[in-house]
């Protein structure tokens, strides 16, 4: 089974370290099968690289205002 929905945290944590998402890199997500894609609503400054979700079969994006750059 395929996963159709995903949520972007705003960090990942580890036993010794909590690791912000800043950034959704070129090519992340291309050819994906998510269909809903959703950023926590408390996320760091982030941005969207060029072709980030290319060729992906999203549906549906929320993205927050504090995205500052999408390529």
């Amino acid at each position: 089974a395929s996963i159709e929905q995903i949520l972007i945290p705003r960090s990942i944590k580890t036993i010794i370290k909590e690791y912000y998402i800043t950034n959704i890199l070129k090519n992340a997500f291309n050819s994906s099968k998510i269909k809903y894609i959703q950023f926590s609503s408390d996320l760091k400054y982030q941005t969207i690289e060029k072709n980030a979700f290319s060729k992906s079969e999203i549906e549906s994006i929320i993205i927050p205002s504090l995205i500052i750059f999408i390529g």
